[in-house]
């Protein structure tokens, strides 16, 4: 189960990082009239390799004909926007969260469920996550309860054993841990305190069932695959991927597995190229994998992530002398859980040419998403101001680890004079404040959209100016 999480592209169809498809190639569309709305459109994702459906919309449509190969651009266009109910499943087809969306926006509860049917959390949105989210146990007890502010965790945090006694707390301010945390043992007496200072542990106290104080053991103990190391490299070495995913260029493969508290594996998500075949034969592989050591957390066996990269070149893995190894928090945000997650990474003599798609902090202009605005439309002139169709025109490039921008190229042509002024613009933009992937900055493929439709905009002629492109 992996819900696409496509709400984020239709909030920002205006935004500026859009290399994901609103369908995704391993998917199939159907489009049906709302049976009792006819300005309404139920569109449901449908699996290639399970034909189930993995999520369904209701959207509000703007013109009275369309085909399906319509949706895309009329998506990217707003002419057709959520509006109505919204539904993730499991790949199994079973339900699991249902939503609601006015004009675009996520807007009122959000209800998710175990894959057997049980509520497994609850939470309001106003295009933000707002308020209390409370997590439950299949038995129906509260598990968890988090606050939110503005989709940051802000305030008090709870979490309690099955039997309802308290398992730990403590504050958040706008995301980061403050204050005591405190855990405890089941008889209800402190385990642990922990304090933080903007997110960061500065002092820790143990003490045993009895309150008596001791010695920390190690918070955290990171999994383990049998053999260690070496061993997960040949397991590694067993994929064939060149069949499945040809590259003429060095790139990174990165897998991401969820580890139980037994030790077994499962494929969460991979990040290469969209491919169903490439899904299935990783599954087939990660499912034949022996059991981890697993995670411990406080002396208790917890889910973990593992989260593995190395660098391939035509089937062949170019691994360096060592293994990078970190962990941090990620919070999954269709699961809203966050998990200690482990980063094996065979990356560190990767070529400085390497570029991902996809990365962790995405690059931004200077001041944001609002101050590339108004670059734009302060800057950019329409040389054909009688032309009122198809006007927006995309502009790829690359932001490197130092915020240059190069390597820039047309994603789609409209007329030559539109061109030539969005890449007058893309180069005349400034530095910008570079990606960045577990803290790194690294080189990122952005694209930036010119909508000449956009009455801000300068209304002039222009001359035919040479264009450099490198």
């Amino acid at each position: 189960m992996k819900p696409l999480s496509l709400f984020i592209i239709f909030l920002l169809v205006y935004s500026l990082h859009t290399h994901a498809q609103l369908l995704a190639p391993s998917q199939k569309l159907s489009l049906e009239m709302h049976p009792t709305d006819k300005s309404l459109v139920v569109a449901k994702f449908l699996s290639e390799i399970s034909q189930n459906v993995e999520e369904e919309w209701t959207m509000l449509s703007m013109v009275d004909e369309f085909n399906l190969n319509d949706f895309n651009d009329l998506v990217k266009t707003r002419k057709m926007v959520p509006n109505g109910k919204h539904y993730s499943f499991y790949r199994s087809g079973k339900l699991f969260l249902e939503s609601n969306y006015v004009f675009g926006e996520c807007s009122g509860e959000i209800t998710a469920y175990y894959e057997t049917g049980e509520i497994y959390y609850k939470v309001n949105s106003n295009e933000f996550l707002e308020g209390e989210l409370i997590h439950y146990y299949k038995n129906g007890n509260v598990k968890r309860i988090e606050n939110f502010n503005a989709g940051n965790l802000s305030g008090k945090m709870i979490e309690f054993y099955t039997n309802e006694t308290i398992k730990y707390k403590g504050n958040y301010l706008n995301g980061k841990k403050v204050g005591n945390f405190i855990f405890y043992h089941q008889n209800g007496k402190a385990k642990r305190k922990i304090k933080y200072e903007n997110g960061n542990a500065i002092s820790e106290k143990c003490f045993d069932v009895n309150g008596k104080a001791l010695d920390c053991a190690q918070l955290h103990i990171e999994p383990q695959f049998p053999g260690g190391v070496n061993a997960l490299k040949t397991s590694i070495e067993s994929l064939n991927l060149g069949s499945i995913t040809p590259t003429e260029d060095t790139a990174i493969f990165r897998i991401i597995l969820t580890i139980d508290t037994l030790g077994q594996a499962s494929l969460t998500k991979y990040h290469f190229k969209t491919n169903p075949l490439l899904f299935l034969y990783l599954n087939n592989w990660v499912n034949q994998l022996p059991a981890f050591t697993p995670y411990y957390f406080d002396g208790v066996p917890q889910k973990c992530r593992v989260n593995i990269a190395f660098p391939i070149f035509k089937n062949r893995i170019l691994w360096p002398e060592e293994t990078t190894k970190t962990q941090e928090i990620i919070r999954d945000s269709d699961l809203q859980e966050e998990y200690q997650t482990f980063f094996w990474e065979f990356t560190s003599e990767i070529p400085d040419h390497n570029v991902y798609f996809i990365a962790d902090q995405m690059p931004q202009f200077p001041g944001g998403t609002k101050a590339l605005r108004k670059f734009i439309s302060e800057n950019l002139n329409n040389p054909l101001p009688g032309k009122k169709q198809n006007e927006i025109v995309r502009v790829s490039f690359i932001v490197n680890k130092q915020g240059k921008l190069k390597s820039f190229r047309l994603m789609n042509t409209v007329h030559p004079l539109l061109d030539e002024e969005a890449f007058r613009i893309a180069e005349l933009m400034p530095d910008w404040i570079p990606g960045k992937i577990r803290n790194r900055k690294v080189s990122v493929y952005y694209h930036v959209a010119f909508d000449f439709n956009n009455p801000e905009n300068k209304k002039i002629n222009l001359q035919k100016t040479p264009i450099i492109r490198y």
